[in-house]
């Protein structure tokens, strides 16, 4: 176990480049450059032509390309890419991870990180510069992501914020489904719907080309009917169906996530924990429930265990390990951390 601790003082300072992913690299720069819900970018360049920036609140079901157009509204609103950077914000019993640029921060929920409303409050401190007086015309945005799954309780407190701090800040809340009647008259409400068929075989063929991908009639045609129009995961099918150079056949990008993840455990090396970083941040990301992925791992190495692979000594220490695992988590602690930790007290194991 030592020696893994050595190797993960190596790569503690490895970040996941937001900027470096599909969703990221393809958003649409300027109005012409939307295929897809071009008359909603369209409203959102009407409302940056007015003198009182306003408050969003962009709904629809996931993969719908809320977030996309999130983006392109900041991008505009600043005339910059604002590239993104992971900071984490943390007090004596809990912490977050968000994005910040020179401009602005984003925040993505979980069913887990933001729960706690002490913390809550003093992180929407942090994050609104509330002792800050403004000194430009631009004000300072703050995307939420999957409000959602926050509580009644959290989500009162972020209009409270909303309300009391709009002369500095501008909020873009981003849900899979709308909120109460009594909170919409703080935002420009837009619904996002899913694109057509048509639109996601255009999108497809972009986003290939972006990324000097040849693809093929049928290899289009399968990955759009595999995406049931949903952008997100249009994405992800790309990138994994040709992540060894040529076409491979993905059904569903989480379920291969996490067989990766799996099968990337069993080798020792420093690149296999870099990867099983990356693969775990971007499941919770994804908001794949940590006992999914705990679920998950046990079905495998039961089946190791009756194939021979693994003894039953093994597999009782590891049950240990990923019910421990999951208590913590459950309890309030820092599911990517509680993650990783385990994850190599098993490579360790095994």
């Amino acid at each position: 176990m030592e020696h893994f601790f050595k190797i993960e003082k190596k790569i503690e300072k490895v970040e996941i480049n937001e900027n470096d992913l599909y969703i990221n690299k393809n958003i649409p720069k300027k109005l012409s450059d939307f295929n897809i819900h071009n008359h909603i970018a369209t409203k959102l360049l009407n409302i940056l032509k007015e003198d009182t920036i306003l408050n969003l609140f962009l709904y629809g079901v996931f993969g719908s390309g809320k977030y996309t157009l999130s983006r392109f509204y900041i991008q505009t609103y600043y005339n910059d890419i604002c590239k993104l950077e992971l900071k984490n914000f943390k007090n004596d019993s809990k912490d977050i991870d968000y994005y910040r640029s020179k401009y602005h921060y984003e925040v993505i929920f979980s069913n887990y990180n933001f729960n706690d409303t002490t913390f809550v409050c003093a992180f929407m401190d942090k994050i609104v510069n509330k002792d800050n007086y403004l000194f430009t015309n631009k004000k300072n945005i703050i995307l939420l992501k999957n409000v959602d799954l926050l509580k009644p309780s959290v989500f009162k407190i972020i209009i409270f914020y909303i309300e009391k701090y709009y002369l500095f800040n501008i909020f873009i809340v981003i849900s899979n489904k709308l909120f109460e009647r009594k909170y919409m008259g703080y935002f420009c409400s837009m619904r996002v719907p899913l694109p057509n068929e048509e639109e996601i075989k255009i999108l497809c063929k972009d986003i290939c080309n972006s990324e000097n991908i040849k693809i093929k009639k049928t290899e289009l045609e399968e990955i759009v009917k595999i995406s049931e129009r949903n952008m997100t995961k249009l994405n992800d099918i790309i990138e994994y169906s040709y992540i060894s150079g040529k076409y491979e056949k993905h059904i569903d990008p989480i379920n291969d996530k996490l067989k990766f993840l799996y099968k990337i455990m069993k080798k020792k090396n420093i690149n296999s924990l870099i990867i099983i970083r990356e693969l775990l941040h971007e499941l919770l990301v994804e908001n794949i429930e940590p006992d999914i992925i705990l679920k998950y791992l046990l079905s495998k190495f039961t089946k190791d265990y009756h194939l021979g692979k693994i003894t039953y000594q093994q597999l009782a220490d590891i049950i240990v390990l990923l019910k421990d695992c999951s208590y913590k988590i459950n309890n309030g602690l820092r599911p990517i951390i509680n993650l990783e930790y385990y994850l190599i007290e098993i490579i360790d194991l095994l």
